[in-house]
């Protein structure tokens, strides 16, 4: 009986935690070879905001600045 109580509280416990629990971040997708890339990461869902970028040029060379979050977009543009 006791048993069963304790597993009732924790699979609730277990629910509310993963309602209440913040998105996690959206990773850049891979860029493809001899393609110019670009992913955004915005501070709400609206994307209004800019948080972070992530840019990729047709050689492979990288710029990022800025944090990720779990709204994001991507470009890519063939060389």
């Amino acid at each position: 009986m006791i048993s069963r109580s304790v597993t009732a509280l924790l699979l609730a416990a277990g629910a509310t935690l993963a309602a209440v629990a913040p998105a996690a971040p959206a990773h850049a997708r891979a860029c493809t070879i001899m393609a110019y890339c670009v992913t955004n990461w915005y501070t709400g869902p609206s994307k209004t905001t800019l948080a972070g970028a992530k840019y990729e040029d047709c050689n492979g060379n990288q710029t990022v600045w800025g944090t990720t979050t779990a709204w994001v977009t991507f470009t890519e543009t063939f060389c």
